[in-house]
């Protein structure tokens, strides 16, 4: 399973069954494990080593299960070699098939419209089988939109959602939800990784890549379009919002040795400054934290999600601060590793 913030889906998977049931064995493609419609349902547990049976949450007297996310399937292998018959499934998350539900007619979201009312719309439209959408109120409007027929609907929720500063997924419980990146400054730390032992757990290995390439420290959002021109002007309306890295100490401080690095976006979806803020501040904690990249290698860990803050600490490579995930790549079986992809907190 791998989990990845930049991702088309932000989830994928793969389960291989060996030996499986004949039953369980698509027969044609009504059957439940054919990927015309059924979706796989993971979660993850423990074995307790001092009984070897799943571990009990005491507080509820249950098997704990991590839900993993819900997966439509894609595709569906069978090899039969000899003795041996392997099933594998793959899967994606529930925005993979809405990305296949295109427009069949031109779109249009009305002026005024809040952003999460027209992601909701959207989805209730091409998907009316999802959950409703979990996302709080933004307190922005869109302007007039038109979408083409045949364009990909996830792909404008994305667009919606990324013009007010969210992002948009749907979570391990397979419901679509929209909300801010949040400040990994003002998140707890979930776990501790050190290699002194001093920590929740060792890393087996950590790798530290630090770059500059396609990192910008100043973002310049503006809002473009007939809804951002003063009547009889002709002029754009000064709709603009700037976020710099302006920390005292920040090694990407535009006025330290990394130097002021600009960034420019336009939209007809921004239509008020707030929102134009929104988008600059969220591009910009995207991109600062892309110029110092964690990989951990860790025993399987699935409790972990996309923006968790976790401690790291390897003197022997001058790392003691804190990453948030942006991917995870994991593996139910006991013997393999997760891999954490994360970048510096600063």
């Amino acid at each position: 399973m791998n989990t990845d913030r930049n991702a088309a889906q932000r989830r994928v998977c793969s389960a291989t069954l060996k030996s499986p049931d004949v039953t369980t064995i698509p027969t044609d493609e009504s059957s439940a494990f054919a990927p015309f419609g059924p979706e796989l349902v993971l979660f993850a547990g423990w074995i307790d080593p001092a009984t070897g049976l799943p571990y009990i949450l005491p507080t509820t007297g249950m098997v704990e299960l991590i839900p993993m996310g819900i997966y439509p399937m894609l595709d569906t292998k069978i090899l039969h070699n000899g003795p041996d018959i392997t099933m594998a499934v793959i899967g994606a998350d529930r925005s993979w098939p809405v990305s296949q539900f295109s427009f069949k007619t031109i779109w249009t979201v009305a002026a005024g419209t809040s952003p999460e009312a027209a992601i909701q719309a959207i989805l209730s439209d091409r998907a009316p089988g999802l959950p409703a959408l979990n996302m709080a109120p933004t307190g922005f409007s869109l302007p007039l939109m038109n979408f083409n027929n045949g364009s990909d609907p996830w792909a404008a929720c994305l667009t919606i959602a990324d013009m007010c500063g969210n992002q948009l997924y749907p979570d391990a419980n397979g419901v679509p939800t929209g909300k801010p990146t949040p400040d990994p400054t003002q998140q707890p730390v979930v776990w501790s990784y050190r290699t002194d032992g001093a920590g929740n757990a060792l890393p087996s290995s950590v790798a530290r890549n630090m770059t500059r390439r396609g990192v910008s420290n100043d973002f310049t959002y503006s809002g473009t379009g007939s809804q951002n021109t003063p009547l009889g002007s002709g002029a754009a309306a000064p709709i603009s919002a700037n976020s710099s890295d302006t920390v005292p100490g920040s090694p990407t401080n535009i006025d330290g040795p990394f130097g002021d690095v600009p960034t420019f976006a336009t939209s007809s979806l921004i239509s008020a400054t707030p929102q134009a803020q929104a988008a600059a501040d969220n591009a910009r904690a995207i991109s600062l934290g892309s110029a110092d990249i964690i990989i951990l290698t860790v025993s399987p860990a699935p409790m972990f999600s996309v923006d968790d803050v976790l401690g790291l600490e390897d003197t022997q490579i001058n790392v003691d601060f804190s990453i948030v995930l942006d991917a995870i790549a994991y593996s139910s079986r006991h013997d393999t590793k997760t891999t954490l992809t994360a970048r510096r907190v600063y």
